[in-house]
């Protein structure tokens, strides 16, 4: 994250998986986005606005990727700006933690005709989405079960937080993450092996605060 207005810096990566598309829809409130979700996963997918997506993103990477640098800043910037954004589950859980931390009160306010504040809204519906995800360990359901994780420490679910963070640390096992690359594997994919590493240590760090935090 750069000093360039809040604008995050554009790459060229992408991830491997699949992507919802950021093109405008009519939606019922731009904040959110707010609609019931469409069962089927392939259907439409309605999101916030353009504006929305900048701000929380760029309150992702400036509070919240110092201390967990397991994204990569310009493979998402370059995603949104060709009107893409990461897995579904991890979109979602990135704009409901970012929420948390933005200097907008706006987002941890139920909106008008809403029971829930946007940060809420945004954790649902990455609960949704993951839903999927469960038997296809991918490391992108890793990060977004540690940002779904350290948001419920913060809605005090305390036992949710727990058991997110342990989904995490299995699914993380499974892709091998907690082990070294070869050096063919380094010089295949330098950024990919470096995005596993962060990823395996973030793991580590959210594990230990959510003990902390709940005294085990």
């Amino acid at each position: 994250y750069g000093n360039n207005g809040g604008k995050l810096p554009i790459g060229s990566h992408l991830m491997t998986t699949h992507r919802p598309s950021l093109a405008a829809h009519q939606i019922s409130n731009p904040m959110t986005g707010y609609l019931v979700i469409p069962e089927n996963k392939d259907d439409t997918l309605i999101l916030p606005s353009m504006d929305v997506i900048e701000h929380l993103m760029g309150v992702y990477f400036h509070s919240i990727h110092p201390t967990l640098p397991m994204l990569h800043p310009q493979t998402v910037s370059g995603q949104i700006h060709r009107n893409e954004s990461p897995p579904s589950h991890l979109f979602f859980a990135i704009m409901g933690l970012a929420s948390r931390f933005s200097d907008d009160d706006s987002y941890r306010i139920p909106q008008s005709g809403m029971a829930c504040p946007p940060s809420a809204i945004f954790y649902e519906r990455a609960r949704h989405f993951i839903k999927e995800e469960y038997d296809m360990p991918h490391i992108a359901t890793v990060q977004a079960l540690l940002l779904m994780s350290i948001q419920q420490m913060g809605f005090c679910e305390n036992k949710t937080a727990w058991l997110y963070v342990g989904m995490a640390i299995r699914m993380a096992q499974e892709l091998g993450l907690n082990k070294e690359p070869s050096d063919q594997e380094q010089s295949r994919n330098r950024l990919q092996c470096e995005l596993r590493k962060r990823t395996w240590w973030s793991v580590y760090v959210v594990e230990r605060l959510v003990c902390v935090g709940l005294g085990r």
